[in-house]
């Protein structure tokens, strides 16, 4: 049957199913890893030093993958994704937390409560985020909107702040980083011909607010706020404060 959002499990390269659901058990010296719902449940286990891909898809297009493997005792999942993810996907069947996965499936399923990252806690933007950049991708070439207005209301920590910032450029799910390094990659990947390259805050003294607690790993005195707009300024960008 069809479906919005699945993996697509691919062993030594060639793909052999999809699944809706997927559960890890560790049992060394090997990982048996469990699919099932698109078709009668089957089973892989997979031995020391091998490999398995995964791929999740959604809506036809690709959006996310990593793969499987057993090194010694530890299964190791690449590239690293979260404990909180991982004890989503391993748990498919009871969601108690709400991870990247879960807002990609409410994406694909048009479901209302993840139309809005403002509708989430604030322990869960750092997901927003990393679904936006498997449902939008690095901007490559794409224009932001010709007005760019960030509204700082609801900035209360740096992951919303990277959710309003993605949407200020690019409209609702867009991503524009999730630090530093990422925002800088992204907005020399935009396609800025023909606007006037000024980024209007509102409520300006709220992402200040947000932002200060933020570190730098080697600040120099420098606070994170003053690094973001030093950026901005050296991608063409001037920065307006409307409040």
């Amino acid at each position: 049957k069809d479906a919005n959002f699945y993996f697509q499990i691919k062993w030594d390269g060639v793909k052999i199913l999809q699944a809706q659901t997927l559960y890890i058990d560790l049992l060394h010296p090997i990982a048996r890893i469990t699919f099932g719902g698109l078709h009668a449940v089957s089973q892989l286990e997979i031995p020391i030093s091998r490999r398995l891909e995964v791929e999740l898809f959604g809506k036809g297009r690709r959006l996310d993958g990593f793969w499987v493997t057993v090194e010694n005792q530890p299964l190791v999942l690449t590239p690293h994704i979260s404990e909180f993810t991982h004890e989503f996907v391993t748990t498919w069947g009871v969601p108690t937390k709400v991870g990247a996965y879960e807002i990609l499936r409410g994406w694909c399923d048009d479901d209302p409560r993840f139309d809005d990252w403002k509708q989430l806690t604030i322990e869960k933007h750092d997901d927003w985020v990393r679904a936006c950049l498997c449902w939008s991708k690095i901007p490559d070439g794409r224009k932001p909107f010709p007005r760019l207005e960030l509204d700082g209301t609801h900035v209360e920590s740096k992951a919303t702040f990277y959710c309003a910032l993605g949407e200020a450029f690019l409209g609702s799910r867009g991503y524009l980083g999730s630090g530093l390094d990422g925002f800088k990659d992204c907005i020399t990947h935009l396609d800025s011909s023909g606007h006037d390259k000024v980024l209007r805050i509102r409520n300006f003294h709220q992402v200040q607010q947000a932002l200060a607690e933020v570190e730098l790993p080697e600040s120099n005195g420098i606070t994170y706020l003053e690094s973001f707009l030093e950026i901005l300024s050296e991608s063409g960008y001037a920065l307006e404060i409307m409040d």
